[in-house]
């Protein structure tokens, strides 16, 4: 599914339950360019194309679901995004020697942050975090999408991108739209 798709559905339940869906305005190609420049890499095309049409949205808004979980999540600006991902790189020396209480899923990378993590999804002020992840294993793909859950701390493989990613969440959010769309 594109992203254009994806939010004009969202959009429309939204609409079905009688609520706004409202995004900040998106960035600029010369922002976008800026950022990967920071960034040192290049970004998903569909995570580029996202944030060009909405620099993320109002917080308690829920823009993205994980299938089978019972949770939303609020959709990063951009600045938001890099400021998770400085957390996640000084959070990754207090996981030194730490064992996941599940195996984890061998297309992910081991430890704690990679170079490549772009969380653009949170909750409950980063205790669970969607991250495209730009740094794969050899195993995994470039894009593909990560959840991270604190307590227990893990780090689970959600799908192989975002373009399968946005139709897993459409089809959880459509599934509880009352719950998972709050006024």
């Amino acid at each position: 599914m594109d992203v254009k798709t994806y939010l004009q559905a969202l959009n429309a339940l939204y609409a079905n339950v009688n609520q706004t869906f409202a995004l900040n305005h998106g960035l600029s190609n010369s922002a976008l360019d800026e950022a990967e420049k920071q960034l040192g890499f290049t970004l998903a095309p569909p995570l580029r194309e996202l944030w060009g049409y909405a620099n993320g949205g109002n917080e308690w808004s829920t823009v993205f679901a994980r299938k089978d979980y019972f949770c939303r999540y609020d959709f990063l600006s951009l600045a938001s995004s890099l400021k998770y991902r400085d957390r996640m790189q000084k959070q990754a020396q207090h996981y030194v020697g730490y064992h996941e209480p599940e195996v984890r899923d061998p297309k992910i990378q081991s430890g704690w942050y990679q170079e490549g993590w772009l969380p653009f999804a949170q909750f409950g002020g980063g205790t669970l975090l969607l991250i495209a992840d730009h740094s794969p294993s050899a195993l995994g793909q470039m894009g593909q999408v990560l959840a991270y859950t604190h307590d227990p701390d893990m780090m689970d493989f959600i799908c192989p991108n975002l373009s399968q990613f946005f139709e897993q969440s459409l089809a959880q959010i459509s599934l509880y739209p009352d719950e998972l769309i709050e006024d």
